[in-house]
């Protein structure tokens, strides 16, 4: 059981890691943007990051996690990073989570992501894969009849 104790805390280091290299990563570059005369409202980003943060576990409970990455999706400023402006927390804040994920195995990108290709290519290319344990319980889920 000891074991068990110990594989749990160290998963729990690595989260712990990841989120404070995150949090010094939107600290850094929120002074960035304040030196650049960007931000005018000091620390807005790390502010409004600091929010979305604080609700996410309560949207999920409420609304469930694809909604949730619907919602920070929609927030997110995605069109204006493509035309090179700065990102804001949501688009943010979905970036480290998406990277958490990858780098856990939870989910895999598609070869149209890869850094590597410098062709655009369209948001249907752009697709998340589940790794095949997901895949697995979805054809383990019972086929759930209507009528009547």
């Amino acid at each position: 059981m000891k074991q068990h104790s110990g594989q749990r805390q160290t998963l729990e280091q690595m989260r712990a890691k990841a989120a404070w290299l995150r949090v010094n990563q939107i600290k850094d570059e929120s002074k960035y943007r304040q030196n650049k005369g960007q931000d005018k409202d000091k620390g807005s980003l790390e502010k409004e990051y600091r929010s979305r943060v604080r609700s996410l576990n309560a949207m999920i409970q409420i609304n469930g996690l694809g909604s949730t990455l619907g919602f920070l999706k929609a927030k997110s400023n995605q069109n204006e990073v493509k035309e090179g402006k700065e990102p804001n927390a949501p688009y943010l804040f979905l970036e480290h989570l998406t990277k958490w994920m990858i780098e856990r195995n939870f989910i895999r990108i598609s070869s149209a992501l890869d850094e590597d290709t410098s062709e655009e290519t369209d948001d249907t290319e752009n697709l998340i894969h589940y790794t095949d344990d997901a895949k697995d319980a979805t054809k383990k889920a019972p086929e759930m009849s209507f009528e009547g």
